[in-house]
């Protein structure tokens, strides 16, 4: 006799999403700035792995990276990294709404984020690290939210080069992709869950 609450218009976002939804812009095409991250580990150091394809494809690109406090490749990306032009290294921030709506495109992984992204309208290519993030991952794109590229761990420096380069070139895409998520996530879902539940304890 359960209600299930399924499906983005219940996706548990923050109040502050619902505000950023309202607010988004149109994105620039080409993208001008990329938002990568790829969760708080990245254990794979796919970070480091696209930042260096990203750079040698498309050296005009700004791009925020998010390092996680637990990625374990930290002190090398900032060896690597810290001070080139164009790239800014930030951790992980309390409230992501100003960086997403400040970029053109993210690059990353599935989860949570692909409804923040969603409900900011900010198109994304992204990677799966792991096999539970294939399903939402796949499911997403048939839905139009993102480009899914493929399993990380399955393709090699030549094959990510040649199936990212594709993605940034295909601004018709990226720009449908931005439009789908606003109009498939409007930031409320966790308003619409409490209500429900405030309803049903005082009917």
């Amino acid at each position: 006799h359960a209600r299930c609450l399924l499906g983005p218009d219940y996706a548990l976002l923050r109040p502050a999403f619902a505000a950023a939804h309202a607010c988004a812009r149109p994105r620039r095409w080409p993208p001008q700035r990329l938002l990568l991250f790829f969760g708080g580990a990245d254990a794979d150091n796919l970070s480091g792995r696209v930042l260096e394809l990203l750079t040698r494809l498309h050296p005009e690109l700004a791009i925020d990276a998010l390092i996680g406090p637990s990625n374990p490749h930290r002190p090398a990306l900032e060896a690597r990294w810290q001070g080139h032009p164009g790239i800014r290294l930030l951790p992980p921030q309390d409230e992501p709404c100003p960086l997403l709506l400040e970029a053109d495109l993210a690059l990353g992984a599935t989860g949570a984020t692909t409804w923040e992204r969603a409900a900011t309208g900010l198109p994304a290519i992204v990677l799966a690290l792991a096999d539970n993030q294939l399903p939402i991952a796949r499911a997403a794109a048939d839905a139009g939210l993102h480009t899914f590229l493929g399993d990380a761990r399955r393709l090699s420096d030549g094959e990510l080069a040649e199936r990212l380069g594709a993605a940034l070139a295909d601004h018709a895409r990226l720009a449908a992709q931005s439009a789908a998520g606003l109009a498939l996530v409007d930031g409320r879902g966790a308003e619409r869950v409490a209500d429900l539940l405030l309803a049903g304890l005082h009917p």
